[in-house]
């Protein structure tokens, strides 16, 4: 990649992120017209540690000095077609410090985000680059026991594999994981639900 590339493609994520323009570039994640330039951006700067963290903040609404994303903006982001696809993007595009505070401000939403039909692929990259055993255990607490049929019933089984293949990375859950499959399935779970 020519050497002027890197160089406008900087000055271009630092006019996009800086303060006055972070709000309407976060506005643009939920546009179907704009969210794949902004997902190619993601994917052109990936090379460039600072300005991909730089836009996925600001895409977050993640100020600096704040311990995480915006709650209400990222739940809408995941909860939004668009926005859940810029979403997964920012989630791939993220460095593994940032997974704490992501999964913190979905703290208490994962199941009803696993239920939905776009937001349960933001749960699956999340499980994805959840590696930390104090994650998976998070993770864990809401989504693991009983909630494994039920979200079999919802058909989302991609979530369940996620979170299967994060307690064997981290070697956390594993038995529980084992036990919540072999507990009968309770027979408001029998019937798939229309998702």
């Amino acid at each position: 990649m020519p050497k002027s590339f890197s160089a406008r493609l900087r000055s271009i994520g630092e006019e996009l992120t800086a303060e006055e323009n972070a709000a309407d570039l976060s506005d643009m994640a939920l546009n179907s017209a704009s969210a794949p330039v902004l997902q190619l951006l993601l994917l052109a700067a990936r090379n460039q540690r600072a300005l991909s963290r730089a836009v996925c903040r600001a895409l977050l609404r993640w100020g600096e000095g704040e311990a995480a994303p915006d709650k209400a903006w990222a739940m809408k982001l995941a909860s939004d077609e668009s926005g859940s696809h810029m979403l997964e993007a920012v989630l791939e595009a993220l460095d593994a410090v940032d997974v704490q505070p992501l999964l913190e401000c979905f703290r208490g939403s994962l199941l009803q985000l696993a239920r939905q039909r776009t937001a349960n692929h933001v749960v699956q990259r999340l499980l994805d680059k959840a590696r930390e055993a104090p994650h998976v255990r998070l993770v864990m607490q809401e989504l693991g026991g009983p909630h494994l049929a039920e979200l079999l019933q919802w058909n989302r089984a991609g979530v369940v594999k996620a979170l299967a293949d994060a307690c064997a990375r981290s070697e956390v859950g594993q038995g529980e994981l084992v036990k919540a499959r072999r507990r009968p399935t309770p027979p408001h779970c029998i019937t798939p639900h229309p998702s």
